[in-house]
């Protein structure tokens, strides 16, 4: 069995191959280039034919996937090493591209490569749109804070309708762009920023219903919605975080896999718990605790549970331990394939023809 450990740069990568009782074997630098992959796995394969291989590339940025991809394709076996977990190169005080390479093949030699959850291209492409969708609005969020710190510089009559509205966007136009008032670099930049508003709420739009048109024929979105404050955009959301909830055992390694667990430090008999580790996907934790702002002003069991650790530890921490809480029951329902228990029907139904009507504009 050769052992192949990969450190992958933007433009090339370092490989080093090692046996299951020699030393390093070959070394070589390649292009990070399907072709100069493809180089690479022929060489090894001219030099030592009739080997069964395996291999693991450490994590950077998306720049792994291409790699990994590649020599999916060749029949090689190939893990995605965690990049926090893979401490012995991280923590190393001498580092460049062969010893890095070599502590891979190490690792991989004595199986003890922490292993990164690798979704098939489908899943990763719905991962894609939505983390795609949710930087643009946080882009355009960003972009009215913005405005409103510009317009809290002077003094105006806000309108009867939101600022970002048709109505009021045509106002601050017509009103607040011909006030005198207004400086010359202010008028520029608010002009610029209702059109990269505008823009933003175009494309924003076109993501949204791609996100309908996916998640109406995906029937673990339509079992997630019967939860309150889960539609649509958050389910699908979930599921291509999730991918298959069968990977977790039980329902408390999905709730640290969204970093909503608390921290725990343990010496001797002294047993300390912090505040949560947020350390997985950070989508998934958002996701969670946006629906479980609305989940708590229109489910009874949740708002009671909300309340009731909000008397002891406040509104924030109250609002983590709802997420965690909502996410326990994710598990659940998915697992045994059964809806949320006192869903309201009505509810459910608005939020299915709400996801038809945007998936029909696609």
């Amino acid at each position: 069995m050769l052992n192949i450990g990969i450190d992958v740069h933007k433009r090339r990568c370092y490989a080093t191959v090692k046996g299951e009782f020699r030393g390093i074997l070959m070394q070589e630098r390649f292009d990070r280039t399907y072709a100069g992959i493809r180089r690479f796995i022929d060489s090894v394969r001219s030099q030592y034919p009739n080997q069964q291989m395996r291999a693991v590339v450490e994590s950077t940025a998306n720049y792994w996937m291409k790699v990994h991809d590649s020599f999916e394709d060749a029949g090689i076996d190939t893990l995605v090493a965690h990049p926090i977990k893979t401490k012995a190169i991280a923590e190393a005080r001498l580092k460049n591209d062969k010893i890095d390479s070599a502590t891979l093949a190490d690792l991989l030699r004595a199986d003890l490569v922490y292993e990164s959850y690798v979704p098939d291209k489908e899943h990763r492409e719905f991962r894609q749109l939505v983390r795609a969708r949710m930087d643009l609005v946080a882009m355009r969020t960003m972009n009215k804070n913005k405005i409103h710190a510009i317009l809290a510089k002077y003094e105006f009559k806000d309108p009867e309708c939101s600022v970002f509205s048709d109505r009021g966007t045509q106002w601050l136009r017509d009103e607040m762009m011909q006030q005198d008032a207004l400086s010359w670099v202010d008028k520029m930049q608010l002009e610029s920023l209702l059109d990269f508003t505008s823009s933003l709420d175009k494309h924003i739009d076109t993501f949204t219903a791609k996100v309908a048109s996916l998640a109406k024929e995906d029937p673990r979105v339509r079992l997630l919605m019967t939860m309150p404050g889960v539609d649509y955009l958050t389910a699908l959301t979930v599921m291509s975080e999730i991918v298959d909830v069968r990977r977790f055992p039980t329902p408390w390694k999905l709730v640290a896999y969204a970093g909503l667990a608390p921290s725990q430090r343990d010496t001797g008999d002294r047993v300390r718990r912090g505040r949560i580790t947020k350390q997985g996907s950070k989508w998934l934790r958002y996701a969670m605790c946006e629906a479980a702002n609305t989940a708590i002003r229109r489910d009874e069991r949740l708002r009671e549970f909300y309340q009731r650790i909000e008397a002891r530890r406040g509104l924030q921490k109250a609002r983590i331990a709802t997420a965690k809480e909502m996410l326990v029951i994710v598990w659940h329902m998915l697992t045994n394939n059964e809806a949320y228990r006192g869903t309201n029907s009505e509810a459910v139904q608005r939020k299915y023809k709400k996801m038809e009507w945007k998936a029909n504009s696609a």
